[in-house]
């Protein structure tokens, strides 16, 4: 009985938790969405830093991409 109660307040716990990051969570998202913080200076990546860039992007064309990612249950439960 104490191990059904334990588990049910540390998962009333971790929704809590979830609850009050959700609108900190979507402030941040939506700053960096809208931009509004951003440098006013470029910030461009040096030669050799860029030249990495650009070889993983046409890495990623590689391997084919699916049309759909399985789910994963046990990810999303964490």
């Amino acid at each position: 009985m104490l191990l059904i109660a334990t588990t049910a307040h540390a998962e009333e716990a971790v929704k809590n938790e979830q609850s009050q990051a959700e609108p900190a969570t979507r402030a941040w998202l939506e700053l960096q969405r809208s931009g509004d913080a951003a440098s006013m200076q470029s910030q461009p990546l040096s030669g050799p830093a860029m030249e990495r860039v650009h070889q993983r992007y046409l890495k990623g064309f590689e391997h084919p991409q699916p049309l759909y990612y399985k789910h994963d249950e046990s990810i999303s439960s964490k």
